[in-house]
């Protein structure tokens, strides 16, 4: 019982780091069921699996429509080095102040809690609607640590890559713990990457590369 709600616990987090964070996209704010498959995507990344080979609950969705990336046309396995990969991007990439979130004085009302409404040639005074009249709001914060740019891009594959969505697939095999192949790999569309149960998608992005990964 244990070993199963481990794996259960390790599934959830596996899913997860594929779920979008855009809370005007709340269908992909959470994993669903499509088809014969178990997916969870933000739009640039992508996770499925068929539906006997996990135990998820999760609903069945129609949007966003999945199964023409999944049905995409494959071609023969080809085994790829995630080690490097991990490595490469470990020791290769952009840095940049950590930024984050603070509660600070209302730039807009600038801590009044009111701004000024026009309306043709009439004004009037009502609720900053930034912070809601509360005079604080929550502000982007620039620090002294140093992080890793996640905007780092990277050639592999003849396409270009994000930092981002390559530390995703290093991290997602590894949690897996199988190796990992290329089963799909066209350039200026979608990657697919499968690794035991589950195939990991990723698409590609129109930019200049900050280095190239080679020998994959």
């Amino acid at each position: 019982l244990q070993q199963i709600k481990w794996k259960k616990i390790n599934i959830e987090k596996l899913i997860k780091r594929y779920e979008s964070n855009n809370d005007l996209r709340t269908d992909r704010k959470t994993p669903f069921k499509q088809g014969n498959y178990y997916i969870a995507t933000d739009a640039h990344s992508m996770i499925y699996t068929e539906c006997d080979k996990i135990e998820l609950e999760c609903e069945e969705r129609l949007k966003p429509n999945a199964l023409h990336i999944i049905e995409s046309e494959l071609h023969d396995p080809i085994k790829v080095d995630i080690n490097l990969i991990g490595s490469f991007i470990n020791d290769k990439h952009k840095e940049m102040n950590e930024i984050i979130e603070e509660l600070k004085t209302c730039k807009d009302c600038m801590g009044s809690g009111e701004v000024e409404w026009e309306y043709e040639n009439y004004t009037k005074d009502d609720e900053c609607p930034v912070c809601e009249g509360r005079r604080e709001s929550m502000q982007e914060v620039e620090t002294d640590k140093i992080v890793v740019d996640h905007s780092t891009t990277y050639e592999v594959f003849d396409s270009k890559f994000s930092y981002t969505l390559l530390e995703r697939l290093v991290n997602s095999c590894r949690m897996i713990g199988e190796p990992c192949y290329k089963i799909r790999g066209i350039e200026r569309q979608s990657f697919h990457f499968k690794c035991g149960d589950f195939t990991i998608v990723l698409m590609p992005i129109m930019s200049d590369a900050d280095y190239q990964i080679s020998n994959i």
